[in-house]
């Protein structure tokens, strides 16, 4: 889609998009096919990360990974700015807070994924869990992102090849050294060092391992 942009034919003007139209269509398709996913995938990673047993358990009994990143989804924030802004039409009262009409309320989905009227021991990161899949972290309704199937797909397909394809995965940094995308409107991390050893490769130390 992104070619048929390019190339848009600039002599007919029933199928010409302004060079404005084309950079807004193309930056959104870039943020919401590859920002959203590619970041989401290396805060799955991380929560392998900090969860050897998991990778163990996944190994294992990949037919379980589905489940474990519908986890991964509710329990990591994905969204650093909240939801599509709402404009309240009438004085209302939400959470137990006066809302007057005319102000813009922007929904935390995210906070909604922490509910523990919904969820049980909601700041627990627990692949187990039987009510993960009231989560919203691909939003609901109207909102229900278009791409969240083959996103579901993507990370699925990419924490079995991770864990199939290396032995040894770790991080090479402290966490609290990893660089957060905290003024980006997707969350995640700028970078995500760790050290690996392929599987099948012959045992090498972790502190010696290749960084990634």
């Amino acid at each position: 889609m992104l070619t048929r942009l390019a190339l848009r034919p600039d002599d007919d003007p029933d199928q010409r998009l302004s060079d404005r139209e084309v950079v807004s269509l193309g930056s959104g398709m870039l943020m919401a096919g590859y920002e959203t996913t590619g970041n989401s995938f290396g805060m799955c990673v991380l929560l392998l990360l900090r969860h050897p047993e998991l990778v163990k358990r996944l190994r294992a009994e990949p037919a379980r990974t589905p489940a474990a990143v519908e986890e991964m989804l509710r329990f990591s924030s994905l969204n650093n700015t909240g939801g599509a802004p709402h404009l309240v039409t009438e004085d209302t009262v939400l959470g137990g807070c006066p809302v007057a009409a005319g102000r813009i309320v922007v929904p935390l989905t995210d906070t909604a994924n922490r509910d523990p009227a919904v969820f049980t021991d909601p700041d627990a990161f627990d692949p187990d869990r039987a009510d993960v899949g009231s989560h919203l972290a691909f939003g609901y309704g109207r909102h229900l992102c278009l791409g969240a199937e083959l996103a579901r797909a993507e990370l699925q397909i990419g924490v079995n090849a991770l864990l199939r394809r290396f032995e040894v995965l770790e991080l090479a940094v402290a966490e609290g050294e990893l660089d957060w995308r905290r003024t980006m409107f997707i969350n995640g991390v700028w970078q995500l060092p760790v050290r690996w050893t392929a599987a099948g490769a012959a045992a090498v130390p972790a502190a010696e391992g290749r960084p990634a």
